[in-house]
């Protein structure tokens, strides 16, 4: 019928075509071992041995490589379907993934987001801002970066930046990512000041030119 679970018991082993965990083999297996995890309602022992797989990779272990490229095709297929699908993430769940999620970005910073994003080509206002820089001589090098932020303009013994945005910035998920940001330069003794590109196109020479004196003073 459907809905039930298709099987046939092939070489010693139960194939179910879906909704394998119906299948009686599974279910006996699956319940032998529980009981072996769970001893009198606590863990056992055994639980708390680490998986075959801990600390390798898909670029590390064929094994791995295989098991990853199998749970991709499966998900993309419709064949498996995520035991998480329409369920929120608790707060502590949201936490551990937040806190591991950076763990990973502080230890490879070339695949944070926005250096993945964007061109890693100057854009036009930052080579506005670095030739404007030179030209009144203001002690600030183009690019850096610490941790998994990148600093526009920056003096690094100053510990001073200068950032230029654009309109993303505006955004209101991009404002509180500046908002982390700044948080995380200032714990480690960076200050800055930002630039918005579009207002400073609308300024008069007066106006641009506090800009740049308000800079060179940041600086002193």
């Amino acid at each position: 019928m459907d809905g039930e679970a298709k099987y046939q018991y092939k070489n010693g082993k139960w194939y179910c075509s879906k909704y394998i965990a119906q299948c009686p083999e599974v279910k006996r297996r699956n319940s032998e071992r529980n009981k072996e995890l769970y001893i009198n309602g606590r863990k056992s022992p055994a639980a708390g041995k680490p998986s075959w797989n801990k600390g390798l990779t898909k670029e590390t272990s064929e094994r791995v490589a295989k098991s990853v490229a199998t749970l991709k095709s499966g998900f993309e297929t419709g064949r498996l379907i995520s035991h998480r699908k329409g369920k929120p993430h608790t707060i502590e769940e949201k936490k551990k993934i937040s806190e591991s999620r950076k763990r990973y970005l502080q230890e490879h910073p070339d695949k944070v987001p926005y250096l993945l994003n964007h061109s890693s080509k100057m854009s036009y206002p930052e080579q506005y801002f670095k030739e404007l820089f030179e030209k009144e001589q203001i002690p600030l090098l183009y690019h850096k970066q610490i941790g998994i932020y990148q600093l526009d303009f920056y003096n690094e013994d100053l510990m001073k930046y200068v950032e230029i945005d654009g309109e993303t910035h505006s955004l209101e998920n991009v404002k509180k990512i500046d908002a982390r940001r700044d948080k995380y330069l200032k714990d480690l003794g960076w200050s800055g000041i930002r630039i918005k590109w579009s207002s400073y196109q609308k300024m008069n020479e007066e106006e641009k030119h506090s800009i740049i004196s308000n800079i060179k003073e940041f600086l002193n």
